[in-house]
């Protein structure tokens, strides 16, 4: 399905979701973005004023640039986590 980015807000980004529909597989082609998965509960503390989404870009361009993929959720504290995964 093709969205906006949810961290850059570029047009044309490719989104699937898995695991019930409780996280979110993005491909952002924009220069300043990338791959990364965030979970539902990320996006809905992500609109509830969470991070600064530049920080999480940055992340997302670090992971990418190491044949990574960054996953962005929320850790039991309820603070916005990210971790890197091997791309598969």
């Amino acid at each position: 399905m093709e969205v906006s980015c949810v961290l850059c807000g570029a047009p044309g980004a490719s989104s699937v979701t898995s695991d019930y529909g409780n996280r979110h597989n993005i491909a952002c082609e924009a220069a300043r973005c990338g791959r990364y998965v965030i979970t539902s509960g990320a996006l809905r503390r992500l609109d509830s004023g969470g991070p600064q989404k530049s920080v999480l870009i940055e992340m997302v361009r670090r992971a990418n640039k190491h044949d990574k993929v960054l996953e962005i959720f929320v850790a039991g504290d309820g603070l916005l986590q990210a971790t890197e995964l091997p791309r598969s």
